[in-house]
């Protein structure tokens, strides 16, 4: 049930933002079941609205792949919802739309082996970046609520599903198992950082992407 007094309440910047996100990714779809990626981006906005998040982190949620998936520059970014959200939102880019065009030319040119490669190095040097942030951060929580959102749909996706259906379902995605293991590892390690202290409503998101990591990908002990 509604009550008055919230602790913010949505601006014309963030009906802007949902506006934007909806131009800039509405033929856009996830990789599986054909879902409108704008869902994606209303449950990130929700997750961090739900755990204490402020409206300029929530605008950020509904914008966070705007750079990848999209030819705005952070300079049209920060012009139309200033510098807070355009540097929330670089903190949760690890490339730009230019970027990921030549990435999928130079695909077709390298070996998988060379593409994977390329790919970690990217990965890689985001998640040494997100270890060192602390829980001040407002780029972390907006990082954290679309990795629990993709997590958990992930995690969802797979319960249930033959041995071949897990297979054909991995395939969709952009590297091998091992590395998918190594990404969604480290960024389970990189959440939970001793210099993280997340308040007790935020340190249970974190919670529920370390389960949904733990499920997709456990880790092997000798």
């Amino acid at each position: 049930m509604a009550k008055d007094h919230p602790r913010w309440t949505p601006s014309p910047s963030f009906l802007k933002a949902f506006q934007a996100a909806c131009i800039a990714h509405g033929t856009d779809s996830r990789k599986v079941n054909e879902e409108p990626y704008i869902g994606h981006l209303m449950g990130v906005a929700a997750i961090v609205i739900e755990h204490c998040g402020t409206q300029e982190q929530a605008i950020a949620a509904l914008l966070h792949d705007i750079i990848e998936d999209s030819t705005m520059t952070y300079e049209e970014l920060e012009h139309e919802f200033g510098p807070g959200v355009c540097k929330i939102v670089k903190a949760c880019t690890d490339a730009m739309f230019a970027d990921k065009q030549e990435e999928k030319k130079l695909r077709a040119k390298q070996s998988q082996e060379e593409y994977e490669q390329a790919w970690w190095n990217r990965k890689s040097a985001y998640l040494e970046k997100l270890r060192a942030k602390d829980h001040n951060d407002p780029s972390v929580l907006v990082a954290l609520a679309d990795k629990v959102n993709n997590g958990e749909k992930t995690m969802y996706d797979l319960r249930g599903k033959s041995p071949e259906e897990v297979e054909k379902f991995r395939a969709s995605f952009n590297t091998g198992f091992d590395l998918q293991c190594m990404w969604y590892q480290g960024l389970a390690d990189a959440f939970t950082t001793p210099n993280k202290q997340y308040c007790e409503l935020q340190q249970r998101l974190v919670g529920r992407f370390v389960a949904a990591v733990n499920e997709m990908y456990p880790r092997t002990t000798s």
